[in-house]
């Protein structure tokens, strides 16, 4: 996430993404897709769209009310996060420091009303520079989730960069994290421990939200492995289990 000017947690980037122009060959209606929706769905793992894993928070699926009153968080690494998803990421944490990659956790769970501080806080900077509050809401909101939509929210989510980038780095929350081997390592096993590399790359018309090279959702061993393998979203993940539903 892009590092708070005045918090040491940071924050999510909210992008619109750019609709890309479809080959009239690779639509929906041609025999190939269909006969690939056939096949996603047989492949399918034994999972359903309500698992708690697999909980979708985006600019338009809001954290539920009483989501974080009822989900215990537990610190790794100086960062809360799901309770239920620790020893997965110290596992792969350790998997990483095995293949020679130092992990650094810069943000894991963050609560609404710590969204709500951020936000407010870029707002206001924003306005104190001169701009309007239609253009300063604009503003915060290419680096700032709307509160209530951040899926850091969930406890779920993690931003992860190695240590020597992140040290070597005033802003380490930057896309091209993805040119560093540590980030490639992650990618390629991430799904091994059940995280999957969230926000890809020309996919922003799906999720909502830019291209992020370091956040990194749990979803769950099985989920993660066939989202990665099929270079899904886990919008898109979420739609093939509700069409096998």
């Amino acid at each position: 996430m892009k590092k708070s000017l005045i918090l040491i947690s940071t924050s999510l980037i909210l992008l619109s993404g750019c609709h890309m122009a479809q080959d009239p060959s690779q639509s929906d209606d041609s025999p190939h897709a269909e006969q690939t929706l056939h096949e996603q769905l047989a492949d399918l793992p034994d999972a359903k769209t309500t698992d708690w894993e697999l909980i979708l928070i985006n600019p338009t699926h809001p954290l539920p009310n009483d989501y974080e009153k009822n989900t215990q968080y537990q610190e790794a690494d100086g960062e809360p996060m799901d309770a239920r998803i620790v020893d997965a990421y110290l596992e792969m944490k350790a998997a990483a420091q095995k293949a020679g990659y130092t992990l650094h956790l810069g943000s894991a769970y963050r609560s609404v009303e710590h969204q709500q501080f951020n936000y407010d806080w870029h707002m206001n900077h924003y306005m104190e520079q001169g701009m309007s509050e239609a253009d300063a809401k604009k503003e915060t909101e290419k680096q700032i989730a709307k509160p209530g939509y951040s899926e850091h929210h969930s406890g779920l989510a993690l931003d992860i960069v190695d240590e020597e980038w992140f040290k070597s780095h005033d802003d380490p929350y930057i896309p091209e994290y993805d040119t560093q081997d540590s980030q490639h390592w992650l990618v390629e096993h991430a799904p091994e421990y059940g995280f999957i590399l969230r926000y890809l790359k020309g996919k922003e018309n799906e999720t909502g939200t830019g291209y992020e090279s370091w956040h990194f959702r749990y979803v769950g061993v099985e989920n993660a492995k066939y989202i990665a393998a099929h270079q899904l979203t886990l919008e898109k993940y979420l739609e093939l289990l509700a069409e096998k539903e």
